[in-house]
């Protein structure tokens, strides 16, 4: 079984973030995660509220450290599918990082 996991919605607190990790850990039928931060594209619901009333979502920075905190929790047997979910640029309504999902898949190996 794979969860899918979006990261950043408007209101969740960080408390929150941690114990979806926790609650990924307690089902063993669990075998496989794809987690992503919240994107905001075009013809969504949540889109037309963000135009409406933004509110804040990740930068890249943020969801990196975000990622390096929750990913030493996960229990070792599940295998991650996923870290980022990019939509297609004429979508993207937000965030904007420049970057397409291979630059930031290489942003940091590229750094070490």
């Amino acid at each position: 079984m794979c969860v899918h996991t979006i990261f950043g919605l408007p209101w969740e607190t960080r408390e929150m973030t941690l114990g979806y990790i926790h609650e990924i850990n307690r089902f063993p039928q669990i075998k496989f995660v794809k987690f992503h931060h919240l994107h905001i594209v075009e013809g969504s619901i949540m889109g037309v509220k963000y135009k409406k009333n933004t509110f804040k979502l990740f930068t890249l920075e943020e969801y990196t450290d975000l990622l390096c905190e929750i990913l030493p929790l996960l229990r070792p047997d599940i295998v991650i599918q996923r870290l980022f979910g990019i939509s297609d640029w004429d979508l993207l309504i937000a965030p904007n990082w420049g970057l397409n999902k291979s630059n930031i898949q290489n942003l940091y190996g590229e750094r070490n």
